[in-house]
């Protein structure tokens, strides 16, 4: 047969006394053909760059032909020519066809048949040129141990959606951990990448993949790794000098260490920045930067915090965070890393608000959405507008989630003054929209995704501040994302001070909040209603009615009663109330039990107006929210 193609540049191996764990796991992993211990047929490594996995998976692919176990690899990036989707199937064939000769006849009489297939469709040159020719030896000749197969840096395919497809077709094959009717198995490796963390937490590859994250390894850190590297290197270097010209105890343990944590820099910034901020003297001299200097310091908190290299620790994220916020509006700047390129907007407003309008455009040939600060026509009410898109934005931009949207980043057009925020188009619009022209979409899974995103944003002691219809966005799947923190707050666990919006919010969706068959007090105007709100007999509204309200069952209307409890501290937590849920028979939908699980349980944040566990449903969501 000839070969299919060639794909010939391999990355180096790892250093043979780094990374042990992770290559013994994964060696565990792909041994044998029956593997009680093997979950899945899928692994995956995520990490950022310069973490070593590439150098990993060329070390998988050299351990394994030692143990003459049949492995076909191929590296994205790492070639003189760029990489073809289409390409990589073939690439994969010709290695395994080197490896085993009765695969190798196989491939090449379906090749003589129709040489077409190399210019099929991945799903179709997968089936033809790997899954059935492996079936067909295996049931002839067993395996003793499965074929391995390495995607490296999959985030480096020239298209998202080719990426999509690869994900696909590793959901499309899990093989069982005892019978395997294709011996195959996968190792990926990529970028922790959004759109690739989202299908591999809600697409269909979801539950069959063993995930693991290079740099959380206790045992072997990165430091530790480079610590190693470096004291062999330089040991060679010492073997190849001409002996007695260096000391013998050079190089020293300390030197070797020091050279470590400089190749390693966010770890040494990290621990500054805590140290400075830890003083309530350094504090106030920090926040006290302008210009240039306050720009330098607003990137290096900013790389600390966005690092995957997790730098610093969740104790202490939300007062770098809140530093990040506080610094930003006082200096009027922000974290240069935040700043698109190549936006492109339409003419014609959608919407506004307060201090914004929000326009629809265009980011590397995806739809966006645009808010961007009004003129305020005098300096001082523009000044107030800034500041607000800065501390949403830098908030915002340290949020990630399945159920809360996303921010792209920000876009400044023409260098001018004025900064707008970006982030994904929602075809579906808000969540009122949603339900006028979806009438009998179900309630329960959106209030789910919506709990979900709340546990998420507590965790991370944030408070939304202005959670209401309007401020639910609906993907095009139908998923509820919460969206807008111009009010939110952030609650500093080691400290006392908040970043806080200054008390404002939506007066009738302010905790507690009231649910009625229109929006939240609908009669009264809004002094009237502020001196309801003071009064505790009479804040509470009546029940609707069955017409009105279809699905407020009597369980669900006793939560959002609790939930308007006078006192904080006697509302449930979001946890309390989606187990409350559960027990009426409202399970969560797999999307935010996937979320929910993936978070974990947490402490969630109280503030002084209230908690927003039940928000969605004790927010007054108006007569379409709760009727069909």
């Amino acid at each position: 047969m000839k070969p299919i193609l060639e794909k010939t540049l391999v990355p180096s191996e790892c250093h043979p006394l780094t990374r042990r764990k992770l290559r013994s796991l994964i060696s565990e992993w792909r041994r044998n053909i029956y593997n009680e211990r093997r979950t899945h047929s899928v692994r995956w490594l995520l990490g950022p760059p310069g973490t070593g996995k590439s150098a990993i998976a060329s070390t998988i692919v050299a351990e394994a032909r030692k143990d003459e176990q049949p492995c076909a690899a191929y590296f994205f990036g790492h070639s003189s020519s760029p990489d073809r989707p289409l390409d990589v199937i073939p690439s994969l064939s010709n290695e395994l066809s080197k490896q085993i000769p009765a695969y190798e006849r196989i491939v090449a009489d379906r090749l003589s048949v129709d040489p077409r297939i190399l210019q099929k469709i991945v799903q179709t040159q997968f089936k033809e040129l790997i899954a059935e020719p492996l079936q067909l030896v295996h049931a002839q000749n067993p395996f003793h141990h499965p074929v391995v197969i390495i995607l490296d840096g999959i985030d480096q395919c020239p298209e998202k959606e080719a990426q999509r497809n690869f994900i696909r077709l590793l959901g499309n094959h899990n093989g069982s951990r005892k019978e395997m009717d294709i011996p195959l198995l996968w190792l990926v490796t990529s970028r922790p990448e959004w759109h690739l963390k989202q299908m591999l937490d809600y697409g269909g590859i979801s539950n069959k993949c063993d995930r693991y994250h290079v740099v959380n390894d206790d045992e072997e850190t990165l430091q530790g790794d480079v610590y190693t590297v470096i004291q062999d290197g330089l040991e060679d270097i010492k073997q190849k000098v001409k002996p007695g010209s260096v000391p013998k105890e050079w190089p020293s343990k300390a030197y070797i260490r020091k050279l470590a944590e400089s190749s390693s820099p966010l770890f040494s910034v990290a621990m500054s920045a805590l140290q400075f901020i830890g003083s309530e003297e350094r504090y106030k001299a920090l926040l006290q930067k302008t210009g240039a200097e306050a720009q330098q310091i607003l990137n290096i908190l900013d790389a600390v915090l966005s690092s995957p290299l997790n730098v610093v620790n969740d104790a202490a994220r939300p007062r770098i965070v809140k530093t990040l916020s506080r610094l930003s509006t006082s200096s009027r700047r922000y974290p240069r890393q935040l700043i698109l390129q190549g936006i492109e907007t339409e003419n014609s407003e959608l919407g506004s608000g307060a201090y914004g309008v929000v326009s629809k455009g265009t980011y590397k040939g995806n739809q966006i959405c645009v808010k961007m600060g009004r003129s305020q026509g005098n300096d001082k009410r523009n000044d107030a507008m800034v500041k607000v898109f800065l501390r949403e934005a830098v908030l915002w931009s340290h949020l990630l989630h399945p159920n809360v949207l996303p921010l792209y980043g920000i876009f400044q057009p023409n260098n001018q003054g004025a900064i707008g925020l970006v982030s994904p188009w929602m075809p579906n619009g808000n969540m009122l929209e949603y339900l006028e022209k979806n009438p009998n979409t179900p309630r329960m899974p959106l209030i789910h995704d919506v709990l979900a995103g709340l546990i998420y944003l507590h965790q991370h002691h944030v408070v939304h501040g202005d959670l209401k219809g309007v401020n639910i966005l609906i993907d095009d799947g139908g998923t509820a994302c919460l969206a807008d923190f111009g009010l939110s707050t952030l609650i500093d666990p080691i400290g006392t001070v908040s970043t806080l919006p200054g008390g404002k919010g939506t007066y009738r969706w302010m905790a507690p909040e009231a649910f009625t068959g229109q929006i939240p007090f609908h009669d009264l105007t809004q002094a009237t209603l502020l001196r309801r709100l003071s009064n505790p007999s009479q804040y509470k509204p009546d029940r609707p009615n069955k017409t009105a309200a279809p699905e407020l069952t009597d369980g669900i209307w006793h939560i959002m009663q609790d939930c308007w409890s006078k006192d904080p501290s006697r509302r449930p937590e979001v946890g309390t109330v989606i187990q409350r849920l559960a027990g009426l028979g409202f399970s969560p939908s797999p999307r935010a039990l996937t979320a929910s699980r993936r978070y974990g349980e947490l402490p969630l944040v109280r503030s002084g107006s209230g908690v927003h566990g039940f928000n969605l449903l004790a927010a007054g969501y108006p007569k379409i929210m709760i009727s069909r």
